[in-house]
């Protein structure tokens, strides 16, 4: 059998090699600018420009946790930059492969020991072909780094109940999700009910 963790590199560099081709060759992110995503970088340019200016309503229709993120590359390299385009495509990227390998993590973490690696590594592989997954890396949208937080906050509560570890990783980025996507707080809201039922005693006390 073969070591899990070498699959889990093997997943890593495809995943990596996928989205790396598809955001400088394929799709540049660059080249998508229209709708919620022209938006996003309007937004992300105006916050490098002006700042966070105090009672400006025109960054409070999107959630501002994309356009923040979109706005660090853009701060580094220049807000009007095509070069900062390209980091910020880098960093999409990133979230995709990070949204692989953690979804893959978190299949072993809750898959039963008895089934075998196989399972797993089939979410791995479902992921890494996952065409929405692939294709919305090349798009400055919410959808790619939110996937990303949401895959690592709900493996982060699974190790929190498992082995009561980590409590403040858990938080932190289950706070990212939330700042990404604030509907996120629906599913934080059934896990804290869960867990309130488990502590108790049970479904068997309802």
């Amino acid at each position: 059998m073969r070591d899990p963790d070498r699959f889990r590199w093997w997943l890593l560099g495809l995943a990596s090699l996928t989205r790396l081709v598809w955001v400088l060759g394929v799709h540049p992110p660059g080249e998508a600018m229209f709708s919620d995503m022209a938006h996003y970088v309007a937004r992300a340019q105006h916050l490098v420009d002006a700042g966070i200016v105090l009672g400006d309503r025109s960054l409070a229709w999107q959630a501002w946790g994309t356009h923040t993120l979109l706005a660090i590359p853009l701060a580094l390299v220049g807000a009007h930059s095509s070069s900062a385009l390209v980091l910020a495509g880098l960093i999409w990227a990133a979230c995709s492969v990070g949204t692989v390998v953690l979804g893959y993590a978190l299949a072993r973490a809750v898959l039963p020991e008895t089934w075998g690696v196989w399972p797993a590594r089939a979410v791995g592989l479902a992921l890494l072909v996952w065409i929405p997954l692939l294709s919305h890396t090349g798009m400055f949208i919410s959808e790619t780094p939110y996937a990303c937080a949401l895959t690592g906050a709900t493996l982060a509560a699974v190790v929190l109940v498992q082995t009561g570890e980590r409590p403040v990783l858990a938080g932190c980025v289950a706070a990212l999700a939330f700042v990404l996507r604030p509907q996120s707080g629906v599913f934080f809201a059934l896990i804290g009910l869960l867990w309130l039922i488990d502590r108790l005693g049970g479904w068997g006390t309802f």
